[in-house]
């Protein structure tokens, strides 16, 4: 009997299989790390897949709300300055956008993950500091 895990993204299948049914526990745990690291690499299927520049990006998706994930950003006095950036999903609504966030935060929390209505010429995203569960600085 084989264990195999098979994750597919778009049109592209990856496949993970372990020749025996017989593992030890830590060989299993491997397994899942192996897994784990797998899924993490996934990246989020993005609107076009392009990396932009915000005006750019204003340019392309006028007077809309648009998810994006931060690919390149820095900070600075406070402030997160997001250089390049890829469309995830755009929508009409901020309770839609705010919906797919939800989402795509649950499924890969580790992105940098912003919504942006297109109609604002510059993009300011104010960094807050969380000291313990409900605590801020």
């Amino acid at each position: 009997m084989f264990i195999a895990l098979i994750v597919t993204k778009g049109e592209k299948l990856l496949g993970l299989k372990l020749s025996s049914f017989k593992l030890k526990v830590v060989a299993f745990y491997d397994f899942l790390y192996v897994c784990k690291v797998i899924i993490d690499k996934m990246v989020i299927k993005r609107d076009g897949g392009k990396q932009m520049k915000w005006p750019e990006l204003r340019k392309q998706y006028p007077n809309q709300f648009v998810l994006v994930e931060a690919i390149s950003a820095c900070s600075q006095n406070g402030k997160r300055i997001i250089k390049e950036m890829a469309v995830i999903d755009r929508y009409h609504s901020v309770s839609d956008a705010w919906n797919g966030y939800k989402q795509q935060h649950k499924t890969f929390p580790e992105k940098e993950l912003y919504i942006f209505h297109t109609s604002k010429e510059q993009i300011e995203v104010e960094e807050q500091y969380f000291i313990g569960i409900r605590g801020r600085v």
